[in-house]
């Protein structure tokens, strides 16, 4: 029971520091890579199920706070399956490289770490960008603008990336401190 309750804390505790990262106010460029960030350090720690959990949240949470315009609302479904997409992509490159807390220390031993991250990123832009390009339009009925299109491809790659370096540095400060294992 002991494991169960330190998993929940866990969880709870890093939902509610990306909740206070949403609600906090800072500028898409900040929030986006940290809210990714929060995602990459989830599914590390706790697993890929506990990833999507969180990836499910962000973007309502977005809508509701007002930072995500709501001219993207039709976008809400697809942003959850592109966290989902990061979230699992991360989580199993990540256990297929057999990457473990005592090896983020050893810099060649990080690859495996590295690569989850790139593929991941690249995974949910190129989900994000499918949809926007090619799903999108037709459920509408309409053409979408270019800066909707923009908003929804580089953007959400450069975040994504910037969230993974920023997760690495996280995850090592917490490793260092004793924090995780």
């Amino acid at each position: 029971m002991q494991k169960k309750t330190l998993f929940i804390s866990r969880l709870s505790l890093l939902i509610a520091l990306t909740l206070i990262i949403q609600l906090a106010g800072f500028p898409q460029p900040v929030t986006g890579p940290l809210v990714n960030a929060m995602l990459l350090i989830t599914t590390a720690m706790l697993g890929i199920v506990s990833g999507i959990i969180l990836g499910c949240m962000t973007p309502l949470v977005a809508v509701l706070r007002g930072e995500l315009p709501p001219v993207l609302a039709p976008m809400i479904p697809f942003i959850i399956a592109g966290n989902i997409l990061l979230a699992a992509a991360f989580g199993l490159i990540k256990n297929n490289a057999s990457f473990s807390a005592q090896r983020l220390l050893n810099p060649v031993r990080r690859i495996g770490l590295y690569l989850a991250i790139v593929v991941a990123a690249i995974v949910k832009y190129l989900f994000l960008s499918f949809s926007v390009r090619l799903i999108l339009p037709l459920i509408l009925a309409h053409d979408i603008s270019d800066t909707f299109i923009f908003m929804m491809t580089t953007p959400q790659l450069v975040t994504a990336l910037i969230g993974g370096a920023l997760a690495l540095m996280i995850y090592e400060i917490l490793y260092r401190a004793e924090l995780i294992r």
